[in-house]
Order: C-alpha cells, then structure tokens, then sequence
C-alpha cells in the first residue's frame, strides 16, 4: 500500500507490524424468517467448537422482507474453512443453524453471499 503524502515512518511500522483479524462474513437469505415464526430473534452466540459460525444477527429488512441470518467465521475457523468450497461453507452454517433453531428449515436457503475480509487488497483482514 502507498500513501501520498508518504506517512511518518512509525505509522507504517505499525500498520505493517499490527495483524487483521481473519473474518468471513456470511450472508444467508431464506424464503421466509421462520425463526421470528418460532420466537427466535435470530441473534445466536454459538460456542461449539465444531461450529463454523461464532455469533449471528437476524438481516432481514424492517418490512420483513429479504430473511437474512448474517453470521461471521472468525479466527482459526476462518483460515481452517478458507481452503472449503463455497458451498461446503454454506451447508456446514446451514446444518448448525438447523441444530441451534431446531428445524430443517435452516437447511433449505433461497441464496448466500459471503465476504472473505482476507482477501481484501488493502486490508488483508478485518476487525
């Protein structure tokens, strides 16, 4: 990266010294938000270490249109699951979503975008 005016040399010390943390952010849309159906607001903390996803927020439009659970695959699971295909990522966060909500109807998507933060050209990382 280059900066002009060039930046004092310990400020590129630091950025070229301070680490990104390895992020995916994942994006999966549904027909329907059937957790709200189910009392669920969609926001999960998922502490199991086989987990692919950590925590989730529900990102469907305020009109209820576009059901959207966000999540993010943080840390080693992100560099671990980096080398998957996309679509191994997906169905892996769908089968935890289905056991966290506890319906299949996690397992069945209508569409997922995803966002690698590691391979950002000028950021390398997130967070």
């Amino acid at each position: 990266m280059h900066f002009n005016p060039e930046l004092p040399p310990l400020r590129n010390q630091l950025i070229n010294r301070v680490p990104m943390g390895s992020v995916i952010k994942c994006m999966v849309y549904y027909r329907e938000n059937f957790w709200r159906k189910k009392g669920y607001c969609g926001s999960m903390v998922i502490e199991e270490e086989g987990a692919p996803i950590g925590f989730t927020l529900d990102d469907t439009k305020p009109d209820g249109t576009v059901p959207c659970i966000m999540g993010f695959i943080l840390a080693h699971k992100c560099r671990k699951l980096s080398s998957l295909s996309k679509e191994e990522r997906l169905r892996r966060i769908c089968e935890i979503y289905s056991k966290v909500l506890g319906t299949d109807e996690a397992l069945h998507p209508v569409h997922y975008e995803e966002k690698n933060w590691c391979e950002e050209e000028y950021s390398g990382g997130c967070y």
